[in-house]
C-alpha cells in the first residue's frame, strides 16, 4: 500500500509541474475542433416557407402528394394559434435549391388561394 501511494504522489507531482503545457494542449486541441465543426457544411442549403390560412388536416393530402414527389425536400408543418393572418406555416428545406423551388411551387399551386404569404426559396448560408 505504501509503494502505491508513493506512485500516486509522484505522479501527481509530475501531473503539477507540467499543468501549463496540459492547459496548452488543450486549448490546441479545442480550437483544432471547433475549426472542424466551422468547416462541417450545411445540411440543408436551401429553404422556403409558406403561410397558409387553412387547417392542418386539410393540408395533409397535399403535403403527402409533394413530398412524394419531391424525395429530397424535407416539408413540415407547423399550427399557429396566435397568428392572425395565417394558421399553418408550413417550411420546405432541401440540398439543392432547384429541388426546394420545384417543391415549393409544387405545394403553392395545389393549395391555390389557401395560400396568403410566400417566402421564396432562397440558399442559406
Amino acid at each position: 500500500m505504501g509503494t502505491l501511494l508513493i506512485i500516486v504522489r509522484r505522479l501527481l507531482v509530475a501531473a503539477w509541474r507540467y499543468r501549463w503545457s496540459a492547459v496548452a494542449v488543450s486549448w490546441l486541441v479545442c480550437g483544432a475542433g471547433w475549426a472542424g465543426v466551422y468547416l462541417i457544411p450545411n445540411q440543408y442549403e436551401a429553404s422556403a416557407r409558406l403561410y397558409v390560412d387553412a387547417d392542418e388536416g386539410e393540408l395533409e393530402p397535399h403535403m403527402t402528394a409533394v413530398a412524394a414527389a419531391h424525395p429530397r425536400v424535407r416539408i413540415g408543418s407547423y399550427p399557429r394559434f396566435s397568428e392572425r393572418s395565417f394558421r399553418v406555416l408550413i417550411t420546405l428545406e432541401g440540398p439543392e435549391h432547384a429541388d426546394v423551388a420545384a417543391a415549393h411551387a409544387d405545394l403553392a399551386g395545389r393549395l391555390g388561394a389557401k395560400v396568403v404569404k410566400r417566402d421564396e426559396p432562397a440558399r442559406v448560408a
